[in-house]
């Protein structure tokens, strides 16, 4: 999904909710950073997590902008709207780290305004989960200069106890992965 096509869902999004919005996923990179150079990995997905924070707009996302939407079947892009955000693995302090991102609605000059997880909390949730997807995203930012696997680590202390082994092994296998395609000169 590219920069506009995320606009153009939120933007639907907040139209939909009657409360806050958190982006938690890999898309959440649109709000940690204004740059054009966007990893490809960014751009591949055609998904948007979302939790509002009343749950009563769970229903409302998932049918108007869901992935068995009209919206997904014309655009091809659609949010995912979750129940439960704590489930996700996040870090202590997570909230004081979210990131502001307005959008704007040409059409009625008004704005409104997501949150977004940080960079960093998003890179630590997914290698939580350790998912090839997962490694690709994070190796991606940090080959792309967004963020530093320094920054990544200086979070990991603050998981929940459970996910901390499998958090600090999956930061070296990351490390790895980085390693690896620099030393064969792969583009990630």
């Amino acid at each position: 999904m590219k920069r506009q096509q995320f606009d153009d869902i939120l933007l639907k999004a907040v139209k939909e909710s009657k409360s806050k919005l958190i982006i938690i996923g890999s898309q959440a990179f649109f709000a940690a950073t204004q740059s054009d150079n966007i990893p490809g990995i960014v751009e591949m997905s055609d998904e948007v997590d979302i939790f509002p924070e009343n749950i009563s707009d769970i229903e409302s996302i998932e049918c108007s902008i869901g992935e068995k939407s009209e919206y997904f079947d014309r655009y091809g892009i659609y949010a995912h709207a979750l129940e439960d955000i704590e489930r996700h693995m996040l870090t202590e302090e997570w909230r004081d780290r979210l990131v502001t991102y307005k959008v704007k609605d040409g059409s009625h000059g008004s704005e409104y305004e997501v949150l977004c997880l940080s960079l960093r909390d998003v890179c630590i949730n997914k290698l939580c989960f350790g998912r090839p997807k997962d490694y690709d995203f994070v190796s991606n930012v940090v080959s792309n200069g967004h963020i530093s696997m320094e920054e990544i680590e200086s979070l990991a202390g603050s998981v929940q106890s459970k996910y901390r082994n499998i958090l600090r092994q999956n930061i070296e296998k990351a490390k790895e992965f980085i390693l690896h395609h620099r030393a064969f000169g792969k583009a990630l």
